[in-house]
């Protein structure tokens, strides 16, 4: 979603405006992985190794996402295309579902794929003691926020990066191989 008129987004752009010379470029990311993420995708491989991921409502739902190797060429090609001003979305042109992303963790890591799917609304209901020990201060990161951004799907499209030519080095399967070949501790480190 663009946003025009925030602040931060508002000060680059007058910047930019008061020379012809300055460049530049914004990349609105999706949800990014990669070596030392540890983030969503580092908490569902640990899920997925454990055998404990479960779907929450169902299998469709798509997350937009992109290999950190892959936004980090995307901001280069984009910055060398010596456009005045560059906004674009980052992520992958294919829409990948939760499954499919399981599916190819599953493939780069031989995890077993998960099977189960639990309607939202009981684990909605699973969630509720949980947040509750969170309320008397004890953490545990599991909530109904975190259910619902499960189930919601981002579905994002990088446009305006395809339009100017980019191309990927990876897709879902390569990057995941790859991050998985770097990692030194444990896999998707």
């Amino acid at each position: 979603m663009d946003v025009p008129n925030s602040r931060p987004q508002a000060i680059h752009r007058l910047w930019q405006s008061e020379d012809p010379d300055r460049r530049l470029t914004i990349v609105r990311p999706a949800v990014i992985y990669g070596r030392y993420e540890r983030g969503n995708f580092t908490r569902l491989s640990r899920l997925l190794e454990r055998r404990a991921f479960i779907y929450p409502g169902r299998t469709d739902t798509i997350k937009s996402c992109g290999y950190v190797k892959d936004l980090v060429s995307s901001m280069l090609f984009m910055a060398s295309r010596n456009d005045g001003l560059s906004i674009y979305n980052f992520c992958y042109e294919h829409r990948y579902t939760i499954s499919e992303i399981c599916s190819a963790f599953s493939q780069a890591a031989e995890y077993p794929k998960p099977t189960i799917t639990i309607p939202v609304w009981l684990m909605n209901l699973a969630v509720l003691p949980f947040e509750v020990l969170q309320a008397v201060g004890i953490k545990t990161g599991i909530n109904r926020d975190r259910i619902k951004k499960l189930w919601f799907s981002t579905n994002i499209l990088p446009k305006r990066l395809i339009a100017s030519g980019f191309k990927f080095d990876y897709d879902l399967a390569s990057s995941l191989v790859d991050w998985n070949r770097e990692s030194s501790i444990k896999d998707f480190d």
